[in-house]
């Protein structure tokens, strides 16, 4: 019966450390589980960036969403200025047209007022081009909608000469769906010329 008994106990006991060691060993799994996903989350809020010598660094991810769509709203904006104001009689069509996928309504009401003035027909018939030179792109990340001011200097060539004048700009900008006409899911939705002034003319 002794030896029974023993057999009980010690069977018992081995199942005892069993259940202890299968315990541990799930709550080892837990924790293990929990602390990879901690770290992957960690890893995916960093982004590694190679520069052109080879030499890798981190950045988080937070600070190059603000960073980068700065430099996406600042590219929308000079490529609706350079479309909308610099071009040919054989790129004016493409450009506007291009140019208004970028802006709201109100390139409807500046698209009308090109044609009142007949701006294709003044480039055929004068042979005119018109080129820009941006200087400046400001945006204030910090309103909503994003606010800002675009300055640069537009020259229209021609046979007579070159008149070139100011093209200053304030335009308000608005978060949109991207999509392949609009790649950086921006609109404008407001635009004035605050400053059109003519600065050099050498006809």
């Amino acid at each position: 019966m002794k030896s029974l008994f023993d057999y009980k106990s010690a069977y018992k006991t081995s199942m005892m450390f069993f259940a202890l060691a299968v315990c541990f060993c799930v709550i080892a799994v837990i924790g293990m589980a929990v602390y990879l996903h901690k770290e992957l989350e960690k890893q995916s809020a960093m982004i590694y960036v190679m520069d052109k010598t080879g030499s890798i660094s981190t950045a988080d991810n937070n600070e190059l969403d603000v960073s980068g769509r700065l430099f996406e709203y600042e590219d929308h904006v000079k490529t609706f200025y350079k479309k909308w104001y610099a071009f040919d009689e054989d790129s004016f069509e493409p450009n506007t047209t291009s140019a208004l996928y970028l802006i709201g309504d109100v390139g409807k009401k500046m698209y009308q007022k090109y044609m009142e003035d007949n701006i294709l027909r003044t480039l055929k018939q004068m042979n005119m081009r018109v080129y820009v030179e941006v200087k400046e792109v400001y945006i204030d990340m910090n309103s909503m909608p994003r606010t800002g001011h675009i300055t640069g200097v537009q020259t229209i060539k021609r046979l007579k000469g070159t008149v070139s004048r100011n093209m200053n700009c304030t335009f308000e900008l608005w978060d949109v769906s991207r999509s392949r006409n609009n790649p950086h899911g921006v609109k404008i939705e407001k635009w004035d010329v605050v400053n059109n002034v003519v600065i050099e003319d050498n006809e």
